[in-house]
Parts: structure tokens; C-alpha cells; sequence
């Protein structure tokens, strides 16, 4: 029997006690902003041997978005209709869960880059509906 709240594993990571997940937004005539995240609390992944013990820590990601129609700001250009602007940030706090052994160190295979290689996200969009 394995007890995963208690450091033991399937995966090879660590089961956090604590998660959540929240989103919401504002919209208004095709202009508003969106808004969620994901927290994740530290845990650990046991061993026989202490010094291969690991601990995971906490890690929380926000990610936003905002658009706006352009017809509301140019009603005189007919192009504008149907037209929208939209900027994303996704992961704005650029978290990445850090991993130590008992000596402090992080394992090759479970560096931050490793585990998240993209991190924090900027797009702009800009979408015409014909």
C-alpha cells in the first residue's frame, strides 16, 4: 500500500497536501480581461536512504489576459468591425517548482528548466472575424 500524502510515489514527484485552482473575468461588449491561477503546495518524495530524500517546493502561477474590440475606438473605419487586440501573460510570476536532495542540491534531471522549460509567456493576438 502506498501512502502518497506521505512522500511515497508513483510518478517520481511529490503529492502535494494543498492545491487549487481559481479563474474569473470581466466582459463588455467584446472588450474585458480574464484572470486564473494554480497553487500547489510543497511536498516531498521519501526514500530508504535519507540523503536520496527529495522536497518540492510550493509553487503558485498567474496568468492574464485583456482584450478590447477596436471598432468601440475607430467606428469610423469599417475594417474595424469584428476586430480584436488581445494580450496574454501566461505563468506572470515565472514560477518554477525548485527540487533539493538532503545536501541541497538539485538533481540534473529536475531543474526548473528541465521541469518548465517555456516560464513566463507573452503573446499578442489580433483576431478579424470575416
Amino acid at each position: 500500500m502506498l501512502d502518497l500524502l506521505d512522500g511515497e510515489t508513483v510518478t517520481g514527484g511529490g503529492t502535494p497536501r494543498v492545491q487549487g485552482y481559481f479563474y474569473g473575468g470581466v466582459n463588455y461588449l467584446g472588450n474585458g480581461f480574464n484572470f486564473d491561477g494554480w497553487y500547489g503546495g510543497a511536498n516531498r518524495v521519501r526514500n530508504d536512504n535519507p540523503e536520496s530524500e527529495l522536497r518540492f517546493s510550493s509553487i503558485f502561477k498567474l496568468n492574464l489576459a485583456a482584450f478590447i474590440s477596436i471598432h468601440h475606438f475607430l467606428r469610423e473605419q469599417e475594417w474595424t468591425k469584428h476586430t480584436q487586440v488581445r494580450v496574454e501573460v501566461s505563468n506572470v510570476t515565472d514560477s518554477r517548482t525548485k527540487v533539493r536532495d538532503a545536501n541541497g542540491n538539485t538533481p540534473n534531471r529536475l531543474q526548473g528548466a528541465y521541469l518548465d522549460p517555456v516560464g513566463r509567456t507573452v503573446s499578442l493576438t489580433i483576431r478579424k472575424l470575416f
